[in-house]
C-alpha cells in the first residue's frame, strides 16, 4: 500500500515544478546527512578506499541533486518537510543501530538505507519530466547499485536483516503518509485558486 501511495506523492511532486524543487532539496539533504554518517561512524583504523569512495559519492549526489532543486527553482525546504525527513533518517539511523548491537555500525546502517534508495531513486526516474534530474538520477543510480552489491556482499546477519527490514518499512509507512501530508495543503491552494479564475 505504501508504494502504491508513494507512487501518488510522486506524481503529484513532479507535477509542480514548485514541489519538485524543494523534494530535490529534501533529497540532497538526506544524501548529506548519508555523507555525514558515514563520516561520524567510521573509525579511523577502518577507513580505506573504498569508505573514501563511499564518502565522496553521497557528498557528490547531495551537490547533483541541489543543483538540481537550484535549477528549478530557489524554493526553501519547508518545516514540514524537513521534520519529515529527519524523523525518518535518525529514527532509522537509531533503530538499526538498536537491532545490530555494539560494533562497527557503518555496514548495517548503509546497507538499509542502500535498499530503500535503490526502491525510490528508479521510481522517481521514471515520474520526473525534467531532463537534467534524469541525468543525474540516473548518474547517481549507477553508483548507488554498486554500494547495495558491496553491502550485500558482506554477509549481514540474515535475523538482522529480517529485523531491520521489517523496522524500515514501518518507518517508511510513516514517511510516505508524512509526505502526502506535505503535499495535500498545496494541492488544497492551487484547486483553490483555479476556482477562482
Amino acid at each position: 500500500m505504501a508504494e502504491n501511495a508513494f507512487e501518488s506523492v510522486l506524481k503529484r511532486v513532479c507535477s509542480d515544478p514548485e514541489l519538485e524543487a524543494e523534494w530535490l532539496r529534501m533529497l540532497s539533504q538526506l544524501e548529506y546527512a548519508g555523507c555525514r554518517k558515514i563520516v561520524k561512524s567510521v573509525p579511523f583504523e577502518k577507513v580505506d578506499l573504498s569508505v573514501l569512495n563511499h564518502v565522496m559519492e553521497e557528498a557528490s549526489h547531495a551537490y547533483l541533486l541541489r543543483a538540481q532543486a537550484d535549477r528549478l527553482g530557489r524554493v526553501a525546504l519547508s518545516s514540514v518537510l524537513n521534520e519529515i525527513a529527519w524523523t525518518y533518517f535518525q529514527t532509522l539511523d537509531h533503530g538499526v543501530s538498536r537491532l545490530h548491537g555494539e560494533g562497527y555500525l557503518y555496514p548495517p546502517v548503509s546497507w538499509i538505507i542502500e535498499r530503500r534508495v535503490l526502491e525510490v531513486y528508479p521510481l522517481y526516474l521514471s515520474a520526473t519530466r525534467q531532463l537534467g534530474v534524469k541525468k543525474v538520477l540516473s548518474r547517481i543510480l549507477a553508483q548507488e547499485q554498486r554500494h547495495g552489491a558491496q553491502f550485500e556482499a558482506l554477509k549481514l546477519d540474515e535475523r538482522f536483516k529480517a529485523a531491520a527490514v521489517e523496522w524500515e518499512a514501518s518507518l517508511w509507512s510513516d514517511f510516505v503518509l508524512g509526505l502526502q501530508s506535505w503535499v495535500a495543503p498545496k494541492r488544497a491552494v492551487r484547486q483553490a485558486a483555479h476556482a477562482s479564475l
